[in-house]
């Protein structure tokens, strides 16, 4: 019996959920998923770690696997947290997070702003809200308490800025980097704490690039 095209319709949009919820549900396995994502996951869960630390070459999949574990903490772990995501300036999220957000989203069928607006510095997955910081105002990071912080491209961050927001941050913070320092703050003050847990990657260990 052929279907109506009424039906086909239909039965389009019910696969395309189903496909939909299969790909959000993906988060919660931590099978086949990059070496970052899965330390983000394992060091969430584990009391001993306040912090995570992930230390990558490019390509590594770093920043990719701090979008979707943002996706999986709004979606499955807090569906109503604060999660703030810092960088050196407003304006480099533009450069990078954008893209990744606009694609992360879009393969996960969930709302996303990145399409139309020229600044998106605020947004919502599901009733969680995350908001992107540039430090290069200090200011701005002052006060500005949240549940999880996400430093992306720490290294270029300043002490006191990361102090003020780490102070803030109620329940868990990670920040990635690419090891391309010898001497730094970060090195001498955070990596040496046995709160935060720690992860090197390189591009070898992304089976998901070309």
């Amino acid at each position: 019996m052929s279907l109506t095209d009424q039906e086909l319709i239909e039965l389009e949009r019910l696969v395309a959920e189903r496909d939909r919820d299969n790909r959000l549900k993906s988060l919660i396995s931590l099978e086949n998923k990059n070496p970052n994502y899965v330390h983000l996951r394992e060091s969430l869960e584990d009391p001993n770690f306040s912090a995570s630390e992930l230390a990558g070459s490019s390509r590594s999949g770093k920043t990719y696997s701090g979008v979707d574990f943002i996706i999986f903490l709004c979606l499955f772990k807090e569906p109503t947290c604060v999660i703030n995501v810092y960088r050196e300036t407003y304006a480099s999220f533009k450069e990078t997070l954008y893209d990744d957000f606009k694609t992360r989203l879009d393969y996960f069928s969930l709302p996303n702003p990145f399409h139309n607006a020229m600044e998106v510095k605020s947004f919502r997955i599901g009733r969680s809200k995350i908001t992107f910081i540039g430090c290069d105002k200090v200011s701005r990071a002052h006060g500005a308490g949240c549940d999880y912080a996400f430093f992306n491209e720490v290294m270029h961050i300043s002490q006191g800025v990361f102090k003020q927001v780490t102070m803030r941050c109620r329940k868990f913070w990670w920040a990635d980097y690419n090891p391309s320092f010898t001497d730094h703050w970060f090195f001498d003050t955070v990596s040496k704490r046995n709160d935060v847990s720690f992860l090197r990657t390189t591009f070898l260990d992304n089976e998901f690039i070309p």
